[in-house]
């Protein structure tokens, strides 16, 4: 009867994939790693929500594949689904999916009260890969589902990435607090991920205090952060957007002492974003932002400025001037 009911519980976890057909390539995100391609795509309910599937398109073959993976998000809130690759081999790959939970402000407007982080593995064979869902988890300020302070809460662009021993950090804007917050998240032995909990439950974790929502670039060893300035000169507004850089391994090692649970992480003073951190300045606002390579101990940058084409950037060390590239 065990054997049977572990043959059940597999065979629920395993979801349904086929060959994927009608998806537009230009509306999504793709991430690749070892000859496969890992992606999310849209299907119109005509509701004004979307069915989310996900993509795996294997490089050796011709064909990508779509897996249901049953969660459906308001279209308004497609951009803040977010996919990382946590494990990546030969035969097994996993990955995490962020999606929103939805609710209904003060107001009565619809925003993300709480975020979901669910994990799949995928096998690949000769012919279609296999997907099998791991398990999913609740991103909140508490781990007390009924605790107070998991009510009002409001987040924007959550990112994922994979550090150490398999173990992966969640960030996100907690627009209520006006904070970049952090989760730290590690697997069970059944492929669980869950949020590491500081002192009376407390997982979201502050990492610093931001003016306006920024743009957010995470890689395994560093996070970008921008934030715009505005600055009235005779009589002129004069608007300057800053690029922060922090180290990811910081981050972590924070995270895993679960020290000073009310604490900013990367920030002492009052929780604002420490200056030091400061890497380049554009004069434009920055519409997106994505970290290209390090190469001998500089970060090769690229993003978007209003008003200009596409920028590559090399961030040095303080003092030195900054070379910009158009592409």
């Amino acid at each position: 009867m065990f054997i049977l009911n572990k043959l059940l519980e597999v065979s629920s976890n395993t979801l349904k994939i086929k060959e994927a057909t009608g998806f537009d390539p230009a509306n999504i995100a793709l991430i690749e790693k070892n000859g496969v391609a890992y992606g999310l795509s849209y299907q119109d309910n005509g509701n004004g929500t979307s069915k989310v599937k996900l993509l795996i398109s294997p490089l050796y073959q011709s064909k990508t594949y779509e897996c249901d993976i049953d969660v459906n998000v308001a279209n308004e809130f497609k951009g803040q689904l977010s996919l990382t690759l946590i494990e990546d081999s030969a035969e097994i790959d996993k990955v995490g999916i962020i999606s929103p939970e939805e609710g209904i402000n003060k107001e009565g407007k619809n925003h993300i009260k709480g975020l979901t982080f669910s994990a799949y593995k995928i096998k690949h064979s000769t012919n279609a890969p296999s997907v099998e869902h791991s398990g999913k988890t609740k991103l909140q300020k508490n781990a007390d589902n009924g605790n107070s302070a998991n009510i009002g809460n409001s987040y924007f662009q959550p990112k994922a990435v994979k550090v150490d021993n398999g173990n992966v950090i969640v960030i996100a804007h907690n627009l209520k607090d006006q904070t970049l917050v952090s989760w730290y998240l590690k697997p069970n032995e059944s492929g669980t991920f869950r949020a590491l909990p500081g002192k009376k439950g407390i997982t979201e974790r502050k990492l610093f205090k931001f003016d306006n929502p920024g743009q957010l670039a995470l890689n395994e060893n560093t996070m970008l952060y921008t934030q715009m300035s505005k600055r009235i000169i005779k009589e002129n507004q004069v608007r300057k957007t800053q690029i922060f850089k922090f180290d990811v391994a910081k981050v972590v090692q924070n995270l895993k002492d679960r020290k000073g649970a009310n604490e900013c992480l990367l920030s002492k003073k009052e929780c604002q974003i420490d200056n030091k951190a400061l890497s380049l300045s554009s004069k434009y606002e920055i519409s997106f932002l994505q970290h290209v390579k390090q190469t001998k101990g500089n970060d090769l940058v690229a993003f978007l400025a209003k008003g200009q084409s596409s920028n590559m950037a090399l961030p040095r060390k303080s003092g030195e001037k900054v070379k910009t590239f158009l592409l």
